[in-house]
């Protein structure tokens, strides 16, 4: 039987009309996907390798290769200031640590605690193609949630082979925006997968010829299928509805926290994703009390995760800005006591909604005593809204009135360079505007000429948004609600093409 075009196109995008690959295939074609990955990062190895020398890829990746030589000495010290920039002042490394950390922390481990400095540098050019390679299999999993198995094969297959990613996970390319894509796009797939264990009827949400995710062996639904044993499952009665809490084994909210913090002690703009997660959830849980009464429990696993994110990331921010000697350092542009905040404020914004969201559904009594907590959310939010308001509000009017010459410092240190210094860094330049007049070669060049589809893809996605049924709904908004997001961020800065 032929299909027309729409039923061809809803046959692979439609999770519950989609079947899905036959599972035992899965391993041995994701693997094969992993080893083309590898192979195509490992291209560049003869210009990386040269006798007894690594040529590393860039200015970034030379210091961060240095800032890894240092914590291999002093570890697990990660340096935060470096006396020969800023002259004469030095200046605070921006960077999280991370990233470097990760890749000195192996260093030691291969060197069996004493690494010479060539092992530190080959092990820093291996770690980007290895770890880009391995982002198909997050990737992977963000298409399986979003909508099947098969097409995660394909979105894997393509990531494998995309220019805008390739070029940032090459051998010797030692930067930390792969880690940024491979850290997010893990919180990403753990988000989706706790809203799935509340959301859906079945198991994790998916009847998807088996395809679960990590560690999901049991209930995934909060009312549905009632478990008999492993090989029988009865469904309730239409009158008896049995509720039943996901799987304690799966420790989803547990990576999501994790998920957050790493993203936050790579890169120091991930408070992107950070904020785009919340105000997600925000619009989810909105979306949620609409639609029946709020579910307390998703929101606990939610407080779960950021409280955990919260921990991880305190406690690296307050081991780092000790060693630094500048511990009360609060910016947006460099790591600081900044991003801790940020991070405690959605916590509180989602919690502060939620509480007023779920009034209206509270006797008298109960509305009393839930006016003490309010008040103290309230206050903490509006405090924190003043300390973190400082800096962004200053970065803001200096960039509005920044002039060809003129240079942010606060107590000597550069806080955000002059509008001619940042004119002659190519990756900050507009997508389409990179040699100054409208160009679309760039854009053909790191995202192929698929990217002609992109509008056409955002229409259909936001149709198919409109009319989803609500166990469909929150993740075809989540990837429209992203890709509008990172596509925004990579019209402006054609750097962001590797998130989108």
């Amino acid at each position: 039987m032929k299909r027309t075009v729409q039923e061809s196109i809803d046959h692979f995008l439609i999770p519950s009309k989609h079947p899905s690959l036959p599972q035992g295939k899965l391993p041995a074609k994701l693997a094969l996907i992993f080893i083309l990955a590898l192979f195509i990062r490992f291209l560049p190895y003869t210009e990386v390798f040269k006798g007894n020398t690594i040529f590393f890829d860039g200015p970034d990746a030379y210091y961060h290769m240095k800032r890894v030589l240092l914590t291999v000495r002093y570890f697990p010290t990660v340096p935060a200031f470096d006396p020969y920039t800023n002259y004469p002042h030095g200046g605070y490394i921006i960077w999280p640590p991370l990233f470097d950390f990760f890749i000195a922390l192996i260093a030691k481990v291969v060197g069996l605690g004493n690494p010479s400095t060539y092992l530190t540098e080959v092990v820093g050019a291996l770690v980007p193609p290895i770890i880009g390679a391995l982002t198909i299999f997050p990737v992977y999993l963000l298409a399986r949630e979003i909508f099947n198995s098969t097409l995660g094969l394909y979105s894997a297959l393509f990531l494998a082979v995309l220019p805008a990613h390739i070029t940032i996970s090459t051998i010797g390319m030692t930067d930390q925006h792969l880690a940024e894509v491979f850290c997010s796009t893990l919180t990403f797939v753990a988000l989706l997968r706790l809203i799935s264990r509340f959301e859906d009827p079945e198991v994790g949400g998916r009847g998807d010829g088996g395809t679960r995710g990590w560690g999901d062996a049991g209930m995934g639904g909060r009312e549905g299928l009632v478990i008999i044993s492993s090989s029988s499952t009865i469904p309730p009665s239409p009158r008896l509805r049995v509720s039943v809490s996901p799987c304690p084994c799966t420790p989803t909210s547990q990576i999501l926290g994790i998920g957050m913090a790493s993203c936050i002690l790579v890169w120091q703009g991930s408070v992107v994703f950070i904020g785009f997660i919340t105000l997600y959830l925000l619009i989810y849980l909105g979306y949620q009390t609409f639609r029946k009464n709020p579910d307390t429990a998703l929101l606990r696993e939610i407080v779960k995760a950021y409280l955990l994110a919260l921990l991880f990331i305190g406690t690296v921010t307050f081991w780092y800005l000790w060693n630094s000697g500048r511990f009360t350092i609060l910016s947006y542009v460099t790591f600081s006591w900044f991003h801790f905040f940020f991070t405690l404020l959605c916590l509180i914004l989602i919690l502060l909604l939620s509480l007023i969201s779920s009034f209206r559904q509270k006797p008298k009594e109960q509305r009393r005593r839930m006016a003490l907590p309010a008040i103290f959310l309230s206050l903490s939010f509006l405090a924190l809204i003043l300390l973190l308001g400082s800096p962004i509000l200053k970065g803001t009017i200096y960039l509005a009135n920044r002039t060809d010459e003129t240079v942010l410092r606060e107590n000597e240190v550069i806080l955000s360079s002059s509008k001619a210094w940042i004119q002659t860094i190519s990756e900050y330049k507009p997508l389409f505007f990179i040699e100054g007049s409208f160009d679309t070669a760039y854009a053909e060049k790191v995202l192929s000429r698929i990217f002609y589809l992109i509008p056409f893809f955002w229409i259909y996605l936001a149709v198919k948004v409109k009319k989803s049924p609500p166990g469909e709904f929150y993740k075809l908004f989540f990837l429209l609600a992203w890709t509008l997001l990172s596509g925004f961020m990579a019209l402006f800065q054609h750097r962001y093409t590797y998130l989108f």
